[in-house]
């Protein structure tokens, strides 16, 4: 099509700039150009503003004339714009609705240098690392902070008491994250983004204030980043609600896209290295710990590597049982009275479970990359996964039943059900994982593997289907409590989905996920439905073709419909 310039209609213009990749802007900043602009209004009228500066600008104010200002066409290139003016647009009022789908301004990555960790070891002053509970809050009655409050926190940091409690264990963690952000501007803007981010998805606020206050939460407090300031609880927290924040957004799929999830991870985790040898075991522990769990749900969505679990091993920073929860604010450890006997127990098992599956995710990542040999994959090569993936699943089987509480009934969806509600959440959680790590051995290690013989297929196909059910029913149970702020269900759901070969079990995990959608901080829920309707439709065709469904493999459907995520739930 003719350049920009020659079009005369605004359709022609849309099909040109559909067909086009897009393109970079550039702002000059002059006094001149935000003359008129709101933030300007409390100096000096209009007029004294221009008269002021008319002398530094005159020549370049010649130059912008000399190449068409009045057309605002630029002579060397017809599909540039130069605007004579720079105009602000005011943020949309509630009930606006922008696509969260809009990508951020390239330039974001690029100011990740301002984020640069020396590995130095500075003394650290006690102020920045006391939270004293007489430290003013931010802007309590701004929306953006009260959202965060009230919604995306809990969604974070778990597991809490029920809201009719009048000691919530988020309280402590809430006073944490707006102490540090009264003292630490960057983390108010990312508190900040990730409300706007949520809202963004019911109309309640505009993507591009949530870009905006993203943009602003990556500059540094000062103009020089102090070694102080690194190790602060402030930049670690910002750091980790900016993970938060883009984990929750669509994937880019072009090559070469930056991975900013993978950027603020690879920030956290050498953050975290610093402040261990520094000051000692992590105070925020239960942070590291949520930190981890996305790490390990990344690999085994095919991104990523672990290296959050692995570095924590390494280092021995891994935090303790007791450190992995929130401590109540009105008690004087992690537990209350009636939860000392049966807690450590459950976040044993729970946390043995986690490890074996980072180490999962960790030997998938490998066989998907030995898979990947241009020369292809030789039958010893599959035999080989096939005996690890099954070696695997019987250490996992073994530590299930010698970690198992003797004080619960039977493993099943009802077993905590007498227990106190965060014990009971955390064995929930350590319910979904045990039978999510093991469908995932048996379906997703390696390319073609539903396809192999297997001298025992109708048994495994049975004790599947066995716990697919388990799943289905423990996210039923989830439902009818109305516990919508519990994200674990999703992926474990997704994989029950696509292990089944039933229909309606099929048909039935895609509902409990719908059920679930629109209530976590992004649309990841949304996305993992997508992904399993599509599998679901695939698997369908390929049968109805006189294939089976077992030949259908979920991340090859997720990269050719680029309905990749990070993260299922969040």
């Amino acid at each position: 099509m003719p350049a920009f310039a020659a079009l005369t209609s605004d359709e022609a213009r849309e099909r040109k700039a559909e067909s086009s990749r897009p393109g970079t802007f550039a702002v000059v900043v002059t006094p001149e150009s935000f003359s008129e602009l709101p933030e300007y209004a409390g100096t000096s009228s209009p007029e004294s503003r221009r008269g002021s500066v008319q002398s530094s600008v005159s020549s370049l104010a010649a130059h912008v004339s000399s190449a068409g200002r009045a057309s605002g066409r630029s002579q060397t290139d017809p599909n540039v714009v130069v605007l004579d003016r720079f105009e602000d647009i005011p943020l949309p009022p509630a009930g606006f609705y922008s696509s969260p789908t809009d990508a951020r301004r390239p330039s974001l990555p690029d100011r990740i240098q301002y984020l640069s960790i020396d590995t130095r070891r500075p003394s650290m002053p006690q102020n920045l690392l006391s939270s004293p509970q007489s430290t003013q809050m931010i802007a309590m009655d701004d929306p953006f902070v009260s959202h965060f409050r009230r919604y995306v926190l809990p969604r974070l940091v778990q597991p809490r008491l029920e809201e009719t409690s009048k000691d919530l264990s988020i309280s402590r963690t809430r006073d944490i994250f707006e102490i540090e952000a009264r003292r630490f501007a960057p983390l108010h803007q990312a508190i900040c983004a990730l409300s706007a981010l949520n809202l963004s998805y019911n109309g309640a606020a505009s993507v591009d204030a949530a870009h905006s206050h993203y943009g602003r939460a990556l500059q540094p407090q000062t103009a020089t980043t102090s070694q102080d300031e690194l190790l602060s609880n402030g930049a670690f927290l910002r750091h980790f609600l900016l993970f938060i924040y883009d984990v929750c957004i669509p994937m880019q799929h072009d090559k070469g896209a930056a991975n900013m999830w993978a950027i603020h991870l690879d920030h956290l985790q050498r953050i975290a290295v610093l402040r261990h040898d520094t000051l000692g075991p992590e105070r925020h522990g239960y942070l590291l710990w949520a930190i981890c769990e996305l790490d390990v749900y990344a690999c085994l969505l095919g991104s990523g590597d672990c290296s959050f679990v692995r570095t924590l091993l390494q280092h021995q920073m891994m935090p303790g049982l007791d450190q992995q929860i929130p401590q109540p604010a009105s008690s004087t450890g992690p537990f209350f009275p009636n939860e000392v006997q049966v807690f450590p127990p459950i976040l044993a098992l729970r946390h043995g479970v986690m490890m074996r599956l980072a180490k999962i995710a960790q030997t998938a990542q490998t066989f998907r990359r030995e898979a990947t040999n241009p020369s292809g994959v030789s039958p010893g090569a599959y035999a080989r996964w096939q005996s690890i993936a099954s070696q695997l699943q019987a250490e996992l089987a073994s530590f299930w039943q010698q970690a198992y509480p003797p004080f619960l009934p039977p493993s099943s969806p009802t077993s905590a059900h007498d227990l106190s509600p965060r014990p009971r959440q955390i064995h929930d959680q350590a319910f979904l994982l045990h039978h999510l790590a093991t469908l995932y051995l048996r379906t997703s290690m390696f390319p073609r593997q539903r396809s192999l013989p297997l001298s025992n297929q109708h048994e495994l196909q049975t004790d599947t289907e066995t716990r697919v059910s388990s799943i289905l029913a423990s996210a039923t149970l989830q439902l009818q409590a109305r516990q919508l702020e519990r994200r674990d269900v999703i992926f474990p759901l997704f994989i029950a989905g696509y292990a089944t070969t039933q229909p309606d079990l099929k048909i039935q995990a895609l509902d409990l996920m719908k059920a679930f959608e629109g209530q976590g901080v992004g649309q990841n829920t949304f996305t993992t439905r997508r992904l399993l309707g599509a599998v679901y439709e695939e698997q369908r065709r390929r049968v109805e073709g006189g294939g089976r469904m077992e030949e259908v493999e979920w991340m090859r459907v997720a990269r050719e419909r680029g309905l990749g995520v990070v993260n299922c739930g969040l």
